[in-house]
C-alpha cells in the first residue's frame, strides 16, 4: 500500500487510488499547491459519473463534500491578501499618519519607564 497513513481509505470491496491520492494531498501539511492538486483531482473524479458513483459507494463522498472542502481551503491565500489590503489601508489612512509621532513618543516613553 502506497499511503499507509490513508489506511482508512482501503475497502474490502475495492478502492479508488486517485481518491486516496487526493485525500492524502489535502491532509498533508505541504504547500498550497499540494492542496490545489488534491482539490483538482477530486473535481475531476466528481466530474466523471462512473468515478463519482464508485467514490460515493465506497466512501460516502459526493459533490457536496467537495464543495465543503473547497470552502475550507484557501489555496490562493485570498484571506491573507484581503487582510494585507486592510492593513495597508490603515497604514495609508491620514489619521494614522498624523498620529504616528504620538505613537512613537508613547512607545519611547513606555520603553524608557520599563527599565
Amino acid at each position: 500500500k502506497v499511503f499507509p497513513e490513508e489506511q482508512g481509505c482501503y475497502r474490502a470491496d475495492g478502492c479508488e487510488p486517485k481518491f486516496i491520492l487526493a485525500m492524502a494531498a489535502l491532509e498533508s501539511n505541504m504547500q498550497a499547491f499540494s492542496q490545489l492538486f488534491g482539490i483538482e483531482l477530486l473535481f475531476d473524479l466528481m466530474a466523471d459519473e462512473k468515478s463519482a458513483l464508485k467514490i460515493k459507494a465506497l466512501y460516502g463522498f459526493d459533490y457536496l463534500d467537495l464543495i465543503k472542502i473547497t470552502g475550507k481551503q484557501d489555496v490562493f491565500s485570498i484571506e491573507l491578501i484581503r487582510k494585507e489590503a486592510e492593513f495597508n489601508q490603515v497604514l495609508n489612512n491620514t489619521y494614522w499618519k498624523m498620529t504616528m509621532p504620538l505613537r512613537r513618543l508613547s512607545a519611547f516613553l513606555l520603553n524608557k519607564t520599563l527599565y
